[in-house]
């Protein structure tokens, strides 16, 4: 069943800039959505503020190589990412 309204983007609100290198995935934050997860070709994942100052939250760093995929898991706690250094990382969202 199609939705009751469509709508299409009109205009760019915002540009979040920090990854040095093509950035592979991003995730918004299970239910609210007011956090963005973005993994990158730099080996970095981050945290950005969706609403507000849209600023970058925070940075974290563990993986030898580009990091293909992050994904929060059902309440926000955590985050698993994936690189091409064939680790898979279990992250404390927090800290």
């Amino acid at each position: 069943m199609p939705p009751d309204k469509c709508y299409l983007p009109k205009r760019l609100l915002h540009t979040w800039s920090g990854h040095t290198k093509a950035v592979s995935c991003i995730k918004l934050f299970p239910k609210s959505g007011h956090l963005l997860l973005s993994s990158s070709m730099d080996c970095k994942v981050k945290l950005w503020e969706v609403y507000n100052k849209r600023r970058l939250l925070r940075t974290y760093s563990g993986h030898g190589k580009a990091v293909r995929e992050a994904s929060f898991n059902n309440d926000g706690t955590n985050f698993l990412s994936a690189g091409y250094d064939r680790f898979i990382k279990l992250w404390d969202t927090e800290t």
